[in-house]
């Protein structure tokens, strides 16, 4: 396995839904994809038909342990390289693809706002991130720099990584 991609979630039902449609309709091959789900009520369920797709409960019903969530997915995944992404972050194909080709230590992801429609669409028109109440004074730009916490990085580097951030 080449990838895993974790994302942590808690009572995010129907965002879940479509990102599994997202993922389901880009055919990935050694592609791992890990929600961690922190004890969502009711407990999500896995609908995918996809091989290498799971959702696995903490159970830990405490607040703001998303970052111990993305922890345990770490520690589940095959992956070589982990894709860490929060749940409303939409990964395009395009950047799972650079990741299977990349050869690097880590790398963070550009941003730009777009919307997962219920059939697990990305949409980056006006006039449905206006629906979604985006202010018209981010249209100007494009991309945006990348979130500290939406990354992808060698696996086996992961564990000292985190290490060093207690310090």
């Amino acid at each position: 396995m080449k990838v895993s991609i974790i994302t942590a979630v808690l009572n995010s039902h129907e965002i879940v839904r479509r990102q599994i449609l997202h993922y389901e309709k880009m055919n990935l091959r050694d592609v791992e994809i890990l929600f961690i789900d922190d004890g969502s009520v009711p407990e999500l369920k896995d609908t995918s038909s996809m091989v290498n797709f799971d959702i696995y409960r903490t159970n830990d019903e405490r607040p703001w342990t998303e970052h111990i969530a993305r922890n345990i997915g770490v520690g589940l995944a095959e992956g070589e390289y982990v894709i860490l992404i929060d749940i409303d972050y939409i990964l395009p194909k395009e950047s799972i693809e650079y990741v299977l080709r990349f050869t690097g230590d880590r790398i963070n992801f550009k941003r730009r706002f777009g919307v997962l429609d219920e059939n697990g669409d990305i949409a980056h028109d006006k006039k449905t991130l206006k629906a979604y109440s985006l202010k018209s004074r981010y249209f100007k730009e494009t991309y945006f720099p990348g979130h500290r916490s939406q990354f992808a990085m060698r696996q086996d580097l992961f564990w000292d990584w985190v290490d060093t951030e207690k310090t």
